[in-house]
């Protein structure tokens, strides 16, 4: 139900015995630190403001966003909640659902009825089953008209990320050691044992008496030092994608000695606000019932959207950097 960001502790990582269980678990450990990396993005990219009941909690709010695409608010026994909730069967005639399955992480579960945003009408307020809904009390909110929840953008990011990250590891390997050993089964043990006297930077003094060399072949390997700088360039595309989801303004081709022209940063600005801009629009149509409803003044917003420009050199880039003529020639605090 839930990503477990409460008390993440990686209890699958030990001294494993076998290099390939190793590898593997290291491949495990790389994909979900990137996970919860652009999950935290991810969750953070709305921010509320306005009025509204203090039992209301903004950090299920955005979580519910982030896992679900939706959140509900509704009044259990004169409290007003938000909490996930999915919809139920019993469809209107325009696909909206009469009633919702909310859940909290304590086991709390309840079917909540939904007041409809179409109207009263009968065609509108009633299901499939032509039963009216009784003890209306509940609004579910969607982020899209289409819902597709940004989870699945941080889970393919992040498992494309993980992979490039762990070649880089793999080359990075291969530039301490740019070669492979053939040996019989009898001298592996101690060829592996000098190799981890090698990896832990240790002198090496090698007895002929009990290390035989005639028994071991050393093969070089080709590599070229460039493809680290192409996947690391590949993975700041990624994360440049990613956050363009999450409403950030990132430039990875910039670098702060390097001077924008104010029209390619309106460009990437452009850029950003219309990948956010039409979901903040349509939870804020819906949040707008729900204030006339309830009396509140609800508004969802983007918590990136005035961030500044990230750079390759990791700095990030004030606006104020760059004079407003475009020539660059205004200064700014680091």
């Amino acid at each position: 139900m839930w990503f477990n960001d409460i008390a993440t502790i990686d209890l699958t990582y030990c001294q494993a015995t076998k290099a390939k269980k190793k590898t593997l678990l290291q491949n495990y450990r790389e994909f979900w630190q990137w996970l919860a990396y652009f999950s935290e993005l991810g969750i953070n990219r709305y921010k509320i403001t306005g009025d509204y009941p203090d039992s209301l909690d903004e950090r299920t709010i955005l979580q519910s966003l982030f896992w679900y695409g939706s959140f509900c608010l509704f009044n259990d026994n004169g409290v007003w909640l938000s909490l996930p909730g999915l919809p139920a069967s019993d469809l209107t005639v325009y696909g909206y659902p009469t009633k919702i399955n909310v859940f909290g992480r304590n086991g709390y579960n309840k079917t909540i009825g939904l007041i409809q945003y179409a109207g009263e009408e009968k065609q509108v307020t009633k299901g499939i089953s032509d039963v009216p809904v009784l003890d209306k009390k509940g609004f579910w909110v969607q982020e899209k008209k289409f819902m597709y929840p940004l989870a699945n953008s941080a889970l393919i990011t992040a498992e494309r990320v993980a992979d490039a990250m762990r070649s880089i590891d793999v080359m990075r390997v291969l530039l301490k050691s740019p070669f492979v050993v053939f040996c019989i089964e009898e001298m592996r043990r101690t060829v592996e044992e000098y190799f981890k006297n090698i990896k832990d930077n240790d002198d090496l003094i090698i007895s002929t008496g009990v290390f035989d060399p005639s028994k071991v072949q050393v093969s070089a390997l080709e590599f070229n030092p460039e493809n680290v700088k192409v996947m690391r360039e590949l993975v700041e595309w990624y994360m440049a994608q990613y956050l363009n989801f999450c409403g950030v303004n990132s430039n990875p081709a910039s670098d702060k000695q390097e001077r924008l022209l104010v029209d390619e940063i309106n460009a990437n600005d452009e850029e950003t606000d219309n990948n956010v801009k039409p979901e903040i629009e349509f939870m804020n149509e819906q949040l707008d019932i729900i204030n006339d409803f309830t009396g509140w003044s609800m508004k969802m917003e983007v918590n990136y959207n005035d961030k500044d420009i990230q750079g390759n050199s990791g700095d990030l880039l004030d606006k104020s950097d760059l004079s407003d003529d475009g020539n660059g020639s205004g200064q700014g605090e680091n």
